[in-house]
């Protein structure tokens, strides 16, 4: 299983940033498999803020590594500012492997799967 982690410093949740104390983006594919899992797990400032309601998002994450990545998920779990989503379809950006981009630069749409999750 082939997997990378990448550190969160903005979220945005159907285009309205999130505030984080600490965000990060799973991304896992399995042997055998061209798809790629992946989970964002995001820990709010505001703990008191109500929670998300279940259902789908957009959302687009500015990662510490560098990459933006993007993709469509289902809230898995909304508490006291821990907030879980899993992907629901390809997560698109760019190639996590060595930090570069797989559209030249990044316009902060690339509408490329990440397709290497070697660290």
């Amino acid at each position: 299983m082939e997997h990378r982690r990448l550190t969160v410093a903005y979220l945005w949740i159907d285009g309205a940033e999130l505030h984080i104390k600490y965000a990060s983006v799973l991304a896992v594919r399995n042997p055998g498999s061209a798809d790629l899992d992946w989970e964002c797990v995001a820990y709010a400032l505001d703990a008191d803020a109500p929670p998300f309601d279940q259902g789908a998002y957009a959302l687009r994450a500015t990662t510490i590594e560098g990459p933006t990545v993007h993709g469509d998920a289902v809230l898995v779990r909304s508490v006291r500012g821990s907030h879980v989503w899993r992907g629901a379809g390809p997560l698109y950006g760019v190639e996590v492997d060595g930090g570069t981009d797989s559209g030249g630069t990044d316009s902060g749409g690339a509408d490329e799967p990440v397709v290497d999750v070697d660290p």
